[in-house]
This record gives structure tokens, sequence and C-alpha cells, in this order.
């Protein structure tokens, strides 16, 4: 009898020390993604029209909406006839959905189909809404006939026309003749 009453007490005393609530203040809150995809291709359209399309191996997806593409993207921006007017690619990339805005770094190109024209630089943003790329980075940009080197640009997302904010060395400008 003795035994059992020194049982009891043992079993109670631990029943009254486990109240069943637990402690949870050395949890961390995760902020990894929530979703990883692969093999992603989004599209963009316009009134049924399919106006960019971007590719990426890997996908990560965040709480708050933005995203992460770790190993690059690749994208092609059409012209309303359907065919390819630029492309796109980096060795990584992010979307930032409160700004509605793509960051590309690493390696970044952009290849102008019309003009024949290419962009290279380590770092470049790009606006949906406003059709729109720009980079406070140093550009490269290789055209035809000439090289042209700077710091900063602003372009169409089709890259048929650019400013390079600060252009460096030299360029040959040719005089169009104005008869009349």
């Amino acid at each position: 009898m003795k035994e059992s009453i020194v049982g009891f007490i043992l079993f109670s005393l631990l029943f009254w020390s486990c109240n069943g609530k637990e402690d949870v203040t050395e949890v961390a809150t995760y902020e990894g993604p929530l979703v990883e995809l692969d093999s992603v291709q989004t599209l963009y359209s316009d009134s049924a029209v399919v106006r960019v399309q971007l590719q990426a191996a890997k996908q990560y997806e965040f709480e708050n909406g933005n995203r992460e593409f770790p190993v690059g993207i690749y994208v092609e921006f059409y012209d309303p006839d359907g065919s390819v007017s630029s492309t796109l690619m980096a060795d990584k990339a992010y979307y930032f959905k409160e700004q509605d805005r793509y960051t590309a770094v690493g390696n970044v190109v952009i290849e102008g189909k019309k003009e024949n024209n290419r962009l290279d630089t380590d770092t470049l943003h790009w606006s949906p809404p406003t059709a729109r790329v720009y980079t406070k980075a140093r550009v490269v940009i290789t055209e035809q006939q000439d090289t042209l080197r700077g710091l900063g640009l602003e372009a169409s997302q089709d890259f048929s026309s650019y400013t390079v904010l600060n252009p460096e060395g030299s360029t040959l400008l040719k005089e169009e003749d104005n008869e009349q």
C-alpha cells in the first residue's frame, strides 16, 4: 500500500508539472519560400494576345507575393504581330510585387531583334506596367557598327529605343542628308 501511495504522489506531481502548454518562445518565424516551382512559364497578355513570355528553371514564391528566380530567367517580348521583338536573359532575378517590378542580376543581356543590337549589364529593372527597362549600372551596347558604353540606361522593353544616361568614350555620328 505504501508503494502505491508513493507512486500516486509521483504521478500527481508529474501530471501537475505538465500542464499541457508548450513553450514556443524558442520557435523562429519561417521566412523562406512558401512554394517552390520547377520549369516555370509565365505569359503576359493584352486583349488575348501574348506580349511577354517568361521562362525559368526554378521559382520561389514568398508570403508577401515576391518571387525569386535563383537559377536565371529567359524573357521574350513580342510585337503585336506575334514576332519576337527582344529577349532578356540573366543569371538570377527577383520579382517585387509591391512595385510590380522585376530585377535581373548577373550577366544580364537584352538582344533587340528589330535593331539588331545588344545590351550587356550586371543589373537591370523591368517594369511590366510601363513596358520599360532601366538601370543605374554600367552598360555596354553593341550595335551593327559601334559599341556604346556608359553608366545608367532607360529603354523600351523591346530595346528599339534607349537613352544612355552617362555615356563614356566617343562614337562616330553620321550626318543625314536633308535635301529638299
